[in-house]
């Protein structure tokens, strides 16, 4: 076996599954973070949320709908992170908290 194959077969795939749970903890981080007009090209939705506060001169219930859209987004990112990290465990080799202190 090569170099090459060693890496890409061996070596890869059990980093990637070491690493996901942080590369999905950041991709979440991203979305709420930057309160995401995530894949495609839309006004932010705090921006928009201002002008329909201006609009209707309504901000709780603006600001309410706009935390429940948050809310919604930010379930689906997770669910799709854990099952993208359910598919890609390995049976058997399952990490706790107290393996990372």
């Amino acid at each position: 076996m090569t170099r090459r194959q060693a890496i890409w077969n061996i070596i890869l795939p059990q980093a990637l599954r070491l690493v996901l749970p942080q590369w999905s903890n950041e991709l979440i981080y991203m979305v709420k973070y930057t309160s995401a007009a995530f894949l495609i090209a839309v006004p932010e939705l705090m921006a928009r949320c201002k002008m329909v506060i201006s609009w209707t001169f309504k901000p709780l219930e603006t600001l309410f709908w706009v935390g429940v859209i948050y809310v919604i987004v930010l379930s689906i990112v997770a669910k799709i992170v854990d099952t993208v990290e359910l598919k890609s465990s390995i049976p058997g080799f399952q990490m706790s908290r107290e393996d990372f202190q």
